[in-house]
């Protein structure tokens, strides 16, 4: 009588040695020692998995996923990548630094601690410089610094650059006033996250909590 060697797995075993496996029997259930890329259907069936294919060769960096389109930095240079894997030229010699990206309706803002820039409609453009309306006043006001990390938290662009965190205007990310708004660490700002309550801010001494939305309040 022919009796079925292997016909559907009952999944991995590893809670008795190889030899002491149950064997496929009358069915030709089989217990797995071992699966490798394999995929386990609840019929018992394996299939091979489907891995992963080859979008672009070259040194990628900074990854960032915008809804249906991603950015990153290929060779010295920034892309977009859509849903198909077609890569479409941003901006050219933006360097080896990491970059960082803050997302504002349909624009994406980047820096990278050298240049700055935003991203419309799949083509890159100047930051945008603010101007001022509303009472008189004597303080000054300045396009934004070239930084390394961005977050947007509390209607306000965070731009860190080394050790200083500075805080746009409220809803103007291309207005800071420099000569007060900003928050100052002991060395060089490593990471910025923004949070619903605060913002999470790590320098090459500590990580901190900024408690609070208004940045001249923070506990």
């Amino acid at each position: 009588m022919q009796l079925p060697v292997f016909r559907a797995s009952a999944g991995l075993n590893t809670r008795v040695p190889d030899s002491r496996l149950r064997l496929g029997g009358d069915t030709g259930v089989c217990d797995l020692a071992e699966a490798v890329n394999v995929v386990h259907d609840e019929t018992g069936r394996l299939s091979k998995r489907r891995g992963y294919t080859l979008v672009s060769s070259g040194d990628h960096h900074s990854l960032f996923q915008c809804g249906d389109v991603a950015y990153v930095v290929k060779n010295g240079s920034l892309y977009s990548v859509n849903s198909l894997g077609i890569y479409s030229g941003i901006r050219a010699d933006v360097g080896s630094t990491r970059m960082s990206y803050v997302s504002l309706g349909q624009e994406v803002y980047y820096a990278n601690s050298v240049i700055n820039g935003v991203i419309r409609a799949g083509r890159s453009y100047a930051w945008p410089v603010g101007t001022y309306t509303g009472p008189d006043t004597h303080r000054t006001f300045s396009q934004a610094p070239v930084g390394s990390h961005l977050a947007y938290f509390a209607g306000r662009m965070i731009v860190a650059k080394e050790n200083v965190l500075w805080f746009s205007e409220p809803w103007s990310p291309g207005l800071f006033d420099l000569a007060s708004g900003f928050v100052q660490f002991n060395s060089d700002i490593l990471m910025v996250k923004h949070m619903r309550n605060g913002v999470f801010v790590s320098d090459m001494e500590s990580t901190w909590f900024l408690e609070g939305t208004d940045f001249k309040e923070f506990s």
